[in-house]
């Protein structure tokens, strides 16, 4: 049942997130739990380990001019909007398993791999916002419709003049069809 997946996800992240913490200052060539790209500006360097992305929260990118609290601290509220869009019981959004891990005073994010690309992306960014997508009526309503529920206003998102989008959700919210 449901809550056994969620005490094994959350066993699993906490043993795969100790190791990638442990090995912060380690080499990348010699991490047990090798760093991936997976494009994206955002959410620090990735790992995927048992099906589970990891991402650190640390400011690899300079985004916070290299706070790592503030990187932290912004790990934190995408836990706190996954369960904002969880609690809404949608059931045309769905929504990964996601834990924080918190180990020697850093923080990863941990959420189940879904089976998504970048042809299935159909509404925000995966980019930072130099692409910003809107392209399902569909699911373009059910953003609404849940961005009411939240109070979100719709506003502008995208950081090219002639590749923005209005969207009922931050810019990083990715919505996939598939």
């Amino acid at each position: 049942n449901l809550h056994n997946v969620s005490k094994d996800f959350i066993y699993a992240a906490k043993t795969y997130g100790k190791i990638i913490i442990s090995e912060v200052y380690v080499k990348p060539s010699r991490k047990t739990i090798k760093p991936i790209s997976l494009g994206g500006r955002a959410g620090g360097d990735k790992y995927i380990a048992n099906n589970i992305l990891f991402k650190f929260a640390l400011d690899s990118n300079g985004l916070f001019n290299g706070n790592d609290y503030a990187a932290a601290k912004v790990a934190g509220h995408e836990l706190k909007g996954l369960m904002a869009y969880f609690s809404l019981s949608m059931q045309e959004i769905r929504v990964p398993i996601m834990a924080l891990v918190d180990y020697r005073g850093f923080r990863l994010i941990a959420m189940s791999v879904l089976p998504v690309s970048g042809q299935s992306l159909v509404y925000g960014s995966k980019d930072g916002g130099y692409v910003v997508k809107k392209g399902n009526k569909a699911f373009n309503r059910y953003m609404r419709q849940a961005g009411k529920k939240l109070n979100i206003k719709p506003h502008l998102c995208g950081i090219r003049e002639h590749h923005t989008q209005r969207l009922w959700a931050a810019c990083d919210v990715e919505g996939h069809i598939g």
